[in-house]
């Protein structure tokens, strides 16, 4: 395919992030923070620490609101000018994975594997509410595709160029998220040196001049941050949020080591099936390959197993951790689609037989995603909702079409089926679903209610209900309680207070006696969680979120 043609099919893989951009209401928790913090930063004119709620927050480093200042100055504080970057970069992304599959396997390899990474649900659905993610998945992979250019370039100017970015993406990467953009592609650029022991190539990454280019992006930030806070904030950001993440679980809920594997095959549909023959293919081709095909897969191999490995081993464990490694798992898959087409006529049984139990498995949950979805439209919007129809036969369609290209032998269409089906749904799903739902998304709506009838001195919150996004719809500082004697004591000594909590809570206050509440409104929710989600596929009921006073509407 020539390149101009790749560019625009580039370019299409992206649409379905720049679609509605501020048609949805925030997706909390993360997101509340990536949008109210740049605007309480520019509302108090202090753009070197990050603030929410009204208060300092050292929680995260500073990059992602830096970029979205910008944004906001142009556009206005809000969701689109929040949502704009994020969609930005994950095409900047997609062109980096582009880049480095078509340098290390080919131009059709990496056109297959940027389809890859944007047709990932874990990807579509982080590109459209965490700009923290977004920005190490790219710093972290620009970062290593120019260490694969310093280490593999004939041009020694052009080498120097290379080096010389390696090392100031992960200076933004450090302030994306701290520490792990260094850690990331560094180990991960140090193992493949050392398991191919390329001493020589360590000079072609010039570390001395590096490293001085390292600390010129990140250190200016972090030592005006320690003059400002103090060796407190060192302690609280390095060894609270870093060492004692890893080593204790701080901040985290504790999780099985193989928390990661449910998650990664959750999170890398519909792709995930298709890792199983990639990596069969990829060690049969390693086996019997040449150099630079075999170190091309070496450090695929690298770039996935030391994020799964490193955190599995980390007793603090959330989904987020392991997004770094998509698109080395895009990589691999993209490598394996494209070998696959130019040897389709070449293809035996035996080498058919892990992509024929991959399509089985990918066809069944398609059939499976059509019977779930249609089922889960009804009960939300009902029957005579059009858009019942279109996905499910969408999914109905791939799976019958995926088991024809098995049988007919076309197995190089198998990838254009599974792309063209997850595009098309993602399309659908930005265009109309996502916006349809904003009725079962109830903290604007309350929190426009709030804004109505408070007045300022009247305390405003959640109870065991995480919506930090209350803070920025209402304009004003918030509580957060999840301990029921906290909540008593604002409730019953506030002369007015409004609190945001679920139906199920505000039944367990009312059944313990605590004094007098009154639900000035009630709206249903949209579930997110598995436990939430066969709840409702059983009941039919969305569980509803109200709004709660100590006194009642017209008292104020």
């Amino acid at each position: 395919m020539a390149r101009p043609n790749r560019v625009w099919w580039l370019l299409l893989l992206a649409v379905p992030y720049f679609i509605n951009l501020g048609a949805s209401s925030i997706w909390d928790i993360n997101e509340a923070f990536y949008v109210e913090a740049p605007r309480e930063m520019m509302e108090a004119h202090d753009y070197l620490t990050p603030r929410f709620n009204y208060r300092d927050r050292l929680e995260k480093p500073i990059l992602s609101y830096w970029v979205i200042l910008p944004f906001y100055a142009v556009f206005g504080a809000g969701e689109f000018a929040e949502r704009l970057p994020i969609a930005l970069i994950m095409t900047l992304t997609l062109i980096v994975v582009y880049r480095l599959g078509a340098v290390l396997f080919g131009g059709g390899a990496g056109l297959f594997s940027a389809a890859v990474l944007a047709t990932s649900f874990k990807v579509f659905w982080l590109a459209h509410r965490s700009l923290i993610d977004m920005l190490l998945l790219f710093c972290v992979t620009a970062a290593l595709y120019f260490a694969v250019l310093a280490l593999n370039s004939n041009e020694a100017r052009c080498r120097v160029y290379y080096a010389r970015f390696f090392f100031i993406m992960m200076g933004l990467g450090t302030l994306a998220k701290g520490l792990l953009g260094l850690l990331i592609p560094g180990a991960i650029v140090l193992i493949y040196l050392i398991l191919w022991r390329d001493w020589a190539a360590v000079k072609r990454l010039r570390p001395q001049e590096g490293v001085g280019l390292y600390l010129l992006v990140c250190a200016p930030w972090y030592g005006a941050m320690f003059f400002r806070h103090g060796w407190s904030y060192i302690q609280f950001f390095f060894g609270g949020h870093h060492i004692d993440r890893f080593l204790y679980g701080s901040y985290s809920i504790a999780r099985p080591i193989w928390f990661y594997v449910p998650t990664l095959l959750g999170g890398f549909m519909p792709w995930s099936f298709f890792l199983l023959p990639a990596l069969v293919y990829s060690i049969q081709t390693y086996a019997r390959g040449v150099l630079n095909e075999r170190r091309s897969l070496s450090f695929l191999a690298i770039w996935f197993s030391f994020i799964f490995i490193f955190f599995s081993l980390a007793r603090a464990k959330q989904e987020e951790y392991i997004f770094q490694l998509y698109p080395a798992g895009a990589l691999a898959v993209g490598y394996y689609f494209g070998r696959l087409r130019e040897q389709a006529a070449t293809s035996t049984l035996i080498r058919r037989r892990w992509l024929i139990f991959s399509t089985i498995l990918a066809s069944a949950l398609f059939g499976l995603m059509s019977t779930v979805y249609w089922h889960i439209a009804v009960k939300l919007f009902g029957p005579q909702y059009f858009f019942n129809w279109i996905p499910t036969i969408g999914w109905t369609l791939a799976a019958i079409l995926l088991l024809w290209m098995l049988v007919l032998r076309r197995d190089h269409l198998i990838f254009n089926i599974t792309a063209g089906a997850a595009f098309f749904f993602l399309i659908v799903l930005t265009a109309v679903i996502l916006p349809d739902c904003e009725r079962f998304r109830p903290v604007k709506a309350l929190s426009a209610r709030i804004s109505a009838e408070a007045q300022p001195t009247d305390l405003v919150g959640y109870y065991r209900l995480a919506v930090p996004s209350l803070c920025y719809y209402t304009r004003r500082p918030i509580f957060e309680v999840f301990a029921k004697e906290r909540l008593e004591s604002i409730l019953c000594q506030t002369p007015r207070a409004f609190c945001v909590m679920e139906e199920k809570d505000y039944n367990e206050l009312r059944r313990n006696g605590l004094c007098t509440l009154y639900v000035w409104e009630s709206r249903p929710k949209l579930v997110t969680t598995l436990k939430g989600f066969l709840a409702f596929w059983q009941s039919g009921q969305l569980p509803n979120v109200l709004l709660v006073s100590n006194q009642p509407p017209g008292v104020k």
